[in-house]
């Protein structure tokens, strides 16, 4: 990660050792990584207070499993046109 741009990163958010949200403030101390989109991917409920913690952190967006492809397609396009 410290030697690739990326225009999105895709991240669960339960994950062994570190959490999404802890990689998400590893990933943000990276030059390249600042803004670097994340969409968190999560399998869990939804919880209104860790959405508004995921957005506080700088998540772009979250998506609950299970995933709709058309959806990831759709948002795939939106973040490569904005990084192009």
């Amino acid at each position: 990660l410290k030697n690739t741009e990326f225009a999105l990163v895709f991240m669960d958010i339960q994950m062994p050792k570190m959490d999404g949200f802890d990689v998400l403030l590893e990933l943000r101390k990276l030059p390249l990584h600042k803004t670097t989109p994340v969409v968190f991917v999560t399998a869990n409920d939804r919880d209104p207070k860790r959405e508004v913690e995921a957005y506080k952190l700088g998540a772009a967006d979250i998506i609950y499993k299970p995933i709709e492809p058309e959806i990831i397609e759709a948002k795939c396009k939106v973040f490569v046109d904005l990084y192009r």
